[in-house]
């Protein structure tokens, strides 16, 4: 039997230039990965002008995690902002 990936959503942020930050997502935006790092995502969107998500290690995204992204895309651009998404997987991407 194989070893499952961690069902843990792990996130962190960085400013990278003054102005743009990147929030950096590992694991997977499920139903409990999304519970683990709403409130610090909806944080930033609610704050920060420029936001970059990286997705290059989230290997899954449901729904609920879709909401969290579009949630928190809408937030910046009412604000005249701007989120962009950073190398996802294929399957996650699509």
């Amino acid at each position: 039997m194989a070893a499952q990936a961690p069902r843990i959503l792990l996130v962190d942020a960085e400013e990278v230039v003054p102005g743009v930050t990147k929030v950096n997502l590992r694991g997977r935006l499920d139903a409990t990965g999304v519970q683990s790092v709403d409130a610090i995502f909806g944080r930033l969107a609610d704050t920060q002008k420029y936001l970059v998500v990286d997705l290059s290690r989230v290997t899954f995204i449901a729904s609920t995690g879709l909401r969290t992204l579009i949630s928190g895309a809408r937030s910046i651009a009412a604000r005249g902002g701007r989120m962009a998404f950073l190398q996802p997987d294929p399957p996650v991407e699509s």
